[in-house]
Order: structure tokens, then C-alpha cells, then sequence
């Protein structure tokens, strides 16, 4: 155990600090190789969530995890071998809890993939994902990694368009973002000294200011307003809900929203985008997450075309041609683990 600690000294990707909690598992006490892959995969599921794992190779030789909560939050400092983790439809259904996971990297990219999104995370940038869809984070290679559990409800009180900005990429050079993970630094540094009380309003804090962190502006063409900027990510919030109503369009989608189809459809031009356009775009998006749960109890491709708002499936299979250049039968095929080297 001596050793174990030196090695994991400097664990996590928010700097040097003696890692939170106990080591709760290490690979390393299962003595049979083979069977190392399915016990870090229930570590994984036991202390975090329901998910699936696809390894790069046979071996899988380091994965130690270390856990510990302040308040809501959980705090994870984890070193493993690469690793692809899958969250799918089945994983949801069975587990009602949601949660939103901040992967934070301390020596190579990691890789997230939601809502059709995908994100390249640098180390000391931030990036997180939503437990209620399917996601995939991709770990190319052996590193040192922060994993950050938050509740879903307690983030979307504050943020409601939160899921639009999931599998993003948010610069560590940005004021907020550092000033957040300065933050988290400091927990991890500090909380085991704290009192319950010191908890809930650490706990408070850390939410305030991912909060801060996630909504600073980015890319956002400066003439817009707030107001549009709000409207456009409840808008692409209702149509991700509805996806599955071959009726929604511009019009039902206003009405829902309470504002003119007019005034909706200059909000999308401004940017030079048609709300036709974008929703279809989404189906497709939807359409190509739901092809790459190839596991049990998945859709066949017939009922992918009718979940995502398709009330005729050859309509569906040119549509989905047209947006991604490859039919969908041929792209559930090609769903295959893909690590870089």
C-alpha cells in the first residue's frame, strides 16, 4: 500500500495533492489477467454508474481508483490503461439517478461523443457529458485522470439548455473555466477537513461556479442578444425532447416556445442555418447514436427511423445517406471501437 501511494502522489489532472479518499480498488488485487477488464468495469459501475467498457487490448494491467465525496459531489481520482467507456439506452433505463460526469485530463486528449457532438478535451480544458443519453469518452492512452459526478437536477436548475452544451470543449485559458478548476483543485486539496456544514456551501460554490464556467460566452456572435441566444437553446432543447414527432416543424416548435415562427426562423437565418435543416440534422444525430448501441436489446434500423420522427423509412435511409454519406445499415457496421495510437 506504501508503494501504491508514492506512485499515486501526484494522481488526478488538477495538479500535485495527495489523492481523495482511500484507494477503493487497483486492478492489480485481481491476480488472474484475463478477469482484470470486468472488475475495473464493475468498480466503474459500483462507484459512478451503470456503463459498458471496451478495452484497446487483451491486457489491462493499471486501473486504481480513488474516491471521495463532498456533499453531492463526487470525487474520483482514477489512473487506468486506455479504455472506451459506453453509456447506452439499457444503462439509462435501469438507472433512474442522472448525473452530469467532468472527465479532467492530466497528460493526453480524451475524447466525448453525445447528441451527435463530438469534443477533443486538452489537458487543463474542460469538457463534460450527461448521464440521461448515451455517450462515449474515449481514452487513448494510459493517463491520470479527475472524474467529477455531479447531480443532472441541481446543474439544470441553473443552466436549463445544459444538454445543449455537453461533448463541448472549454478552454482552460478562459477566466471561468480557471477560475473553476482552481476551485476544484482546492477541493480536492481541502476536503477532507471539512465539516458537513463547510459541505453544503463548498458544494453551493463548486455549482455556482461550473455554472459560470459553461455559460461564458465562446462563440457566440456578439450582435446577439441574450434574449435569441436563450431562444435558440430552448428551441434546439424541445426539438431533442420531440424528436421522436413526425410533426415537429418551425410551427410547432414556436408554439411551444410561445414566439412567432417568424421570429424563430431569423433567429436560426442569423446564423445562417433553416430550422428545417436543423432539425433534420438532429434526427440524423439521434439516428446515428441510437445505430451505435449494437448490444442487446437495441433498434433495429426500421425501428431507429420511427424513434427519431420518420414516418417512412425510405425517406429516412435518404435522408440519412444525404446527411452522412453512407448508408445506415453500413454505418451500424462500421460502429466499432476506435482508438487513436
Amino acid at each position: 500500500m506504501a508503494e501504491q501511494e508514492t506512485k499515486m502522489g501526484t494522481i488526478g489532472a488538477l495538479g500535485p495533492s495527495k489523492p481523495p479518499g482511500e484507494l477503493l480498488f487497483d486492478v492489480a488485487s485481481v491476480t488472474t489477467p484475463e478477469r482484470r477488464v470486468g472488475a475495473w468495469t464493475d468498480a466503474l459501475r459500483h462507484h459512478y454508474y451503470p456503463l459498458d467498457l471496451v478495452t484497446k487490448g487483451p491486457s489491462f494491467d493499471v486501473g486504481r481508483m480513488y474516491i471521495r465525496d463532498i456533499a453531492s459531489i463526487r470525487v474520483g481520482s482514477l489512473e487506468c490503461d486506455p479504455m472506451e467507456v459506453h453509456r447506452r439506452r439499457n444503462h439509462i433505463a435501469t438507472h433512474a439517478d442522472e448525473f452530469y460526469m467532468i472527465p479532467i485530463t492530466s497528460r493526453s486528449p480524451l475524447m466525448l461523443t453525445q447528441f451527435g457532438r463530438e469534443a477533443q478535451v486538452e489537458p487543463g480544458d474542460l469538457g463534460f457529458v450527461g448521464t440521461g443519453s448515451s455517450y462515449v469518452y474515449r481514452q487513448p492512452m494510459r493517463d491520470r485522470f479527475t472524474a467529477l459526478r455531479i447531480p443532472s437536477a441541481v446543474l439544470r436548475s441553473r443552466i436549463p439548455y445544459a444538454d445543449d452544451l455537453t461533448a463541448s470543449t472549454f478552454s482552460g485559458r478562459q477566466a471561468m473555466v480557471s477560475i473553476f478548476l482552481d476551485y476544484a483543485r482546492s477541493c480536492l486539496q481541502h476536503g477532507d477537513t471539512l465539516s458537513k456544514e463547510e459541505e453544503t456551501g463548498v458544494f453551493k460554490t463548486f455549482i455556482d461556479l461550473f455554472a459560470l464556467a459553461i455559460s461564458a460566452p465562446r462563440a457566440e456572435p456578439q450582435e446577439e442578444s441574450s434574449i435569441r441566444i436563450a431562444h435558440r437553446r430552448r428551441a434546439l432543447r424541445y426539438i431533442d425532447t420531440n424528436i421522436a414527432d413526425p410533426e415537429l416543424h418551425c410551427g410547432s416548435v414556436a408554439r411551444a416556445l410561445k414566439i412567432s415562427p417568424r421570429y424563430l426562423q431569423k433567429i436560426f437565418a442569423e446564423r445562417g442555418e433553416r430550422l428545417a435543416a436543423v432539425i433534420r440534422a438532429r434526427r440524423i444525430a439521434e439516428a446515428q447514436r441510437l445505430l451505435e448501441d449494437t448490444g442487446p436489446g437495441s433498434l433495429s434500423i426500421t425501428e431507429i427511423a420511427y424513434a427519431v420522427g420518420f414516418d417512412d423509412t425510405a425517406h429516412f435511409s435518404r435522408a440519412f445517406r444525404e446527411e452522412t454519406g453512407m448508408t445506415a445499415r453500413d454505418f451500424r457496421g462500421a460502429a466499432k471501437p476506435n482508438f487513436s495510437s
